[in-house]
């Protein structure tokens, strides 16, 4: 399990090349496993900001 915070889930969403490759790589792999998690309060947080 990968658990991100706000700044590594928006980057790796919306500019992934700010995340070094190595940090691509392991996103990748969790999110191919299933294992990615994200803080309820980031997701919240981040949603009603539109």
């Amino acid at each position: 399990m990968i658990l991100l915070d706000t700044h590594a889930w928006l980057w790796w969403l919306h500019t992934p090349e700010l995340l070094s490759n190595r940090g691509r790589t392991l996103l990748t792999i969790g999110e191919n496993q299933n294992s990615l998690m994200v803080s309820a309060i980031s997701a919240r947080g981040n949603c009603t900001q539109a």
